[in-house]
Order: structure tokens, then sequence, then C-alpha cells
């Protein structure tokens, strides 16, 4: 009321100016000065062009001793023009609560980007994130999103940390077979067959936003890390794989967040457990009547005095570019018998060894005479030969009736 007063005696003193703020066109109190935003925006245009504010004012402080807010450096970069505000889509997802231990469940998710901004080939990130906390688990560059590399991924993070209680995922090809399964035909890929091994349920999520700290965490590092590479000069996978340890450990530093409950849920991996041989491509085959058995494009034969029976599974997995044979946990020997004939040529032959085009047909195609029907000339329908022929179907109706 005192307020409303107020404004009442200095309307009718001084009309509708005098209900402006007396501090219009003063200057703030904690106005930057002018020397030091000219500074700010000039190192900002130089050295962070394409930086968002928060990233950009962590360099400034760390690397340009400029004390800041957050917000200070934002409103100067929309004033010069280095930063627009984003538009948040309207898209309501149902929240999903934190798991409450450390380790209980990771999220994993490869990004592949241009992160060495052409100078180097476009890779991949596998990123693994701790959902309890935010954690970087661990971080690797690939040359593209395969099983192999998710299984040297994988066999990183356990020897860092131990085994978690799950891993969470997409529904990649790697992680899920899209084929609809049947009696006689097994559909579980490799990465999910070596998770059962290990213990570690895979879970596949159905939207992106489900595992959606693992993909903020890729826009995260898309958007800072490929600044880092390109401020320290980083132009290939292995100076980048050096230094994504000492870098983990920063965003960690920065992001993590407190577990609702304290504790490790990961595991030790067991004495049994075998990584080399769990995190390797593994397939059972049926030994023939010879005790021989195919795989990939070569044939193999079991020997030995444990050689097995005709008809027995036996379990065969590549290792150091050869292959290990085992039947209830026991090695057999094997011995390599050749290439089946019957084979295909992409099978037998390496990729350089593949012709570029495909081999001509041998057979030469059948070209008709000069004289036959096709190559024939049209002939009008008052040809005299074709008026002689219509004229003898004509009259054989007459024939018939006079028989």
């Amino acid at each position: 009321m005192r307020q409303t007063r107020r404004l009442r005696r200095r309307y009718e003193h001084a009309g509708v100016a005098g209900l402006r703020s007396r501090h219009f066109g003063r200057r703030a109190a904690n106005r930057l000065d002018e020397d030091l935003r000219a500074r700010v925006i000039d190192i900002v245009r130089a050295l962070y062009p394409d930086f968002g504010p928060t990233l950009a004012n962590e360099k400034l402080r760390a690397e340009q001793d400029l004390v800041l807010s957050t917000e200070s450096v934002r409103q100067l970069m929309i004033g010069a023009g280095l930063w627009r505000n984003r538009k948040r889509r309207n898209t309501v997802h149902q929240p999903r609560e934190r798991r409450p231990y450390y380790g209980e469940l990771a999220q994993i998710d490869g990004s592949p980007h241009d992160w060495f901004e052409e100078r180097a080939p476009r890779c991949t990130l596998l990123v693994a994130i701790d959902d309890a906390t935010s954690t970087y688990l661990h971080l690797l560059f690939v040359k593209s999103e395969t099983t192999d590399a998710y299984f040297t991924f994988v066999s990183e993070y356990l020897q860092l940390h131990g085994k978690p209680l799950g891993f969470y995922s997409d529904k990649h090809a790697i992680f899920r077979n899209h084929l609809r399964a049947s009696k006689s035909l097994d559909l579980t890929t490799q990465f999910a067959r070596a998770m059962e091994e290990l213990e570690i349920e895979l879970i596949c999520a159905n939207t992106p936003q489900a595992k959606g700290r693992v993909e903020r965490a890729n826009a995260t590092l898309q958007d800072r890390l490929v600044k880092e590479l390109r401020l320290r000069g980083i132009d290939s996978i292995e100076e980048a794989n050096a230094f994504l340890a000492e870098y983990r450990l920063e965003l960690n530093r920065r992001f993590r967040k407190a577990p609702r409950l304290s504790g490790d849920a990961h595991r030790a991996i067991a004495p049994h457990e075998d990584l080399a041989s769990i995190l390797t491509h593994i397939e059972e085959r049926v030994l023939s009547k010879a005790l021989t058995f195919q795989f990939g494009a070569d044939l193999y034969r079991i020997v030995g005095e444990h050689a097995g029976k005709p008809g027995q599974r036996v379990r065969v997995q590549r290792i150091n570019g050869g292959i290990a044979v085992q039947h209830a946990g026991k090695p057999l020997d094997h011995e390599f018998v050749g290439t089946p004939k019957n084979t295909r040529v992409a099978d037998r032959t390496t990729v350089s060894e593949r012709p570029l085009h495909p081999l001509p047909n041998p057979k030469k195609a059948h070209k008709p005479p000069a004289d036959h029907p096709w190559n024939m000339p049209p002939r009008s329908v008052a040809d005299p030969d074709i008026l002689a022929l219509s004229l003898i179907h004509i009259s054989e109706p007459t024939r018939q009736a006079e028989i």
C-alpha cells in the first residue's frame, strides 16, 4: 500500500514520467569494466569461438586467469553474436530413477563422430556411464562399432572396475538379433552370449530416452572432447586413447554425483572366467562321420586319442588368428584339412583377391539366323501371301461342308 501511495504522489506531481524507475539510465554497480568485457570477447572469439558459455568460462578460469560467472560469459557471447539460446522441445518422457548403488548398472553406447575434425578419419567413441552416479567408467576410441571392438572395450572395463550387475544398451545388432527365433536356430548374438557366461545382465532399451544419461554424455563429449583434442593437437586414435585416461578423471571431477546408497556393486572376476576365451567369437559345430567340421571357409578334422564321436557338438573359438576346439570344457586336437571346393569364392578368397567386377559369363548368348521370324521385317495386311493365306482359311469351312 505504501508503494502504491508513493506512485500516486509521483504521478500527481510529474505525470507518467514520474512512474519510471529512478534507476533507469544509471550504470549498474556490478557491471563489468569495458576493457575486461572487450578482452573476454576478443579471447573467446580468437580461441573458443565454437565453445559453449560453460566450457568457455572454465577455459577462461584455467588458462587465462579470468574469473567470471558463467551467466556473464553467456551474456557477453550473446551480445557478440557468438552464442544463441537453444530452444528445447516440449517432449515429455517419464523419468526413470537412478539405480541406488555405484556399479549396479552401466549404460554403454557408441558415438560415431568426426572427433578429429578432418585431421584424421572419422571414428567411434565407446562410452560407459554409471547409472547411479553419472561417472564416466570407461572411454575408448575404435575405428567402427563392431562386436570385436565391444569385446576389447568390455575387457578393459572389467579389468578396471570388475563386473557390473548389468549393461544397458540400445537394440543394435551387436546386442540383439532382430530375426525371429526358431527351435532349430540359435539367434543369440556373440556379445549377449559372452555376457551370459560372465553373469552380466544385458538390457536393451526401447528408446534413446530410456538410456538418456549416456546419450547426454555423448553430446557433452562431442562438444568438449573435440575441442580438447584440437587444443592439444591430438590427431590419431592411439594418442587420443592415451589422453582419455587423464581426461576421464577430469570429467568425473566435474560431473560425478553422489549415489543414494554407499557401496560398490562391481564383482570380482572369478578365477575360472578367462576373458580372452569368453570375449571372442565362439560357435558350435557338429562332427561328421569322418570327425570333420567346417568353420568359416576351412575344413578341420579332430585328431588324437580323445577325438570325440560323430554327431558330437564341439565349441570353436577364434584365438590369435587361429581356432581352439573344446568339448565339455576339454581342449581337442585338430588339424587343417583344406577348403571345400563347393565353398563360395567370396569365402575362399581374401578381400584383396576378390575381383573388382563380376566375371563374364562363358556361355555366349544365342543369336538367331537372319531368316528367323524374329529378324524378318514386318509385312502389311495387303501383302499377296497374307491375302492368299486368309482365303485358304476362309474356304476351309466350305470344303468341310461339301464333304
